[in-house]
């Protein structure tokens, strides 16, 4: 089992059934976002997003099975708000 919530804040993901890993990554650490949709995803209209931080112990997360709607915008334009309200600006060296 795969669960994903997504708030302005951060994202949660709970993998397992009977022993259950916990990963949180906040918005405005995550630096890229790619989206991959395989023939047998776009057949079922799903498609699998991944993530790539800043964090240290989870530099590319990948969330399976995302519904294709508008969820990358909103997710982009919520990694914006996060920034701008944390003050946080990205220099790539």
């Amino acid at each position: 089992m795969v669960r994903f919530d997504f708030n302005e804040d951060y994202i949660t993901i709970t993998k397992g059934v009977f022993s259950r890993e916990r990963k949180t990554i906040e918005l405005f650490r995550i630096k890229d976002i790619r989206e991959s949709r395989p023939f047998f995803l776009r057949l079922i209209g799903v498609m699998n997003v991944e993530l790539i931080t800043s964090q240290k112990f989870s530099r590319y997360t990948t969330l399976k099975g995302v519904r294709k709607n508008d969820f990358i915008g909103i997710l982009r334009q919520n990694i914006l708000d996060q920034r701008y309200r944390n003050r946080v600006h990205e220099i790539d060296s």
